[in-house]
């Protein structure tokens, strides 16, 4: 599922420049709710790519502690 999430389908929208202003005119509504969606859509994947980080950090502690 992670991964699944982490390879999304980003669709073609018009580019921010670095000072935030949009290329090719303006972004309309629609553009900035899909920017938005997928943000949010790639930070609840990261989100839960760190749950699963911490808890194979986790089970190597307790791994650590049985060997020693």
């Amino acid at each position: 599922m992670l991964i699944a999430r982490l390879n999304l389908v980003i669709r073609p929208v018009r580019t921010a420049t670095v000072n935030g202003s949009w290329n090719g005119g303006g972004a309309d509504a629609e553009d900035v709710e899909a920017l938005c969606d997928e943000n949010k859509a790639l930070r609840d994947a990261l989100a839960e790519r760190d749950a699963v980080i911490h808890e194979l950090e986790l089970k190597l502690e307790r791994v650590r502690s049985a060997i020693a």
